[in-house]
């Protein structure tokens, strides 16, 4: 809410005619909420962590034969590219020092502070209450998943979104108006109040099914019918489209 909060002064601040990158601004809006969710507000070494996560995010997308071939052998011992290797090292060292860092903190602190993502993880490998054991390598490989996934992928849905919603205007004015009714009361975005934003959320799932930011696998659930999943699938793909909505 703060972050968001943020984001709306800096547009507001803007409005004497001069042009906004909204891009920059929504790339800053995700990268702020995604750190202080995760990681809280004393991410150590936060510029460098940053550009190491999103040159990750970029090698990943190269071809790998690992990938292709994931039950092979004999594709697993191929050696991986000295960049991504040096990438994936430096990912880890600095995860490290942030998970020693957020320890340190946590045991100087009370329980009832409020807690980020790290904080959670910590407490319940702290507890070893999991079926599954929690180490640190899990909860390392757990927050780079987590923190990769969370810029690019949406930002450049919320950026596809705008655009989609500037071409079909009837659909913008339904989802300002929307927007005006449920924060009427609200000096501010809340969270809470996004639960009542029915149409706005029809409209962030058509975009993700028109303008997907990642690969998708074909997945069917085996329990459904042949019959009736090719009923859901083509009635879905058949009759929805942003022009719908």
């Amino acid at each position: 809410e703060e972050e968001a909060a943020r984001l709306v002064s800096s547009l507001r601040a803007t409005s004497d005619g001069r042009l906004v990158n909204i891009d920059e601004r929504l790339d800053e809006f995700m990268t702020d909420s995604a750190v202080r969710a995760i990681f809280g507000d004393r991410l150590p070494d936060r510029a460098a962590f940053l550009k190491i996560v999103k040159q990750g995010v970029g090698l990943s997308s190269l071809f790998d034969l690992r990938d292709l071939f994931p039950s092979s052998r004999l594709a697993r011992l191929l050696p991986r590219s000295g960049r991504a290797e040096r990438q994936r090292q430096d990912t880890f060292r600095l995860m490290d020092n942030i998970l020693k860092t957020q320890e340190e903190r946590r045991m100087g602190r009370d329980g009832d502070d409020e807690q980020d993502m790290v904080d959670v993880l910590l407490r319940i490998q702290k507890e070893g209450n999991m079926r599954v054991s929690l180490s640190d390598g899990v909860i390392r490989a757990l927050l780079i998943d987590v923190f990769g996934a969370a810029l690019d992928t949406t930002t450049t849905i919320l950026q596809w979104a705008m655009a989609e919603l500037m071409s079909n205007p009837r659909v913008m004015q339904r989802v300002q108006s929307e927007a005006d009714y449920v924060l009427a009361r609200h000096a501010t975005v809340q969270e809470a109040s996004l639960k009542s934003m029915h149409y706005l959320k029809v409209v962030i799932k058509e975009t993700l099914r028109l303008h997907p930011p990642a690969s998708l696998f074909p997945k069917v659930c085996a329990r459904l019918q042949d019959s009736r999943i090719r009923h859901t699938t083509g009635g879905y793909y058949a009759n929805q489209n942003m022009g719908n909505l």
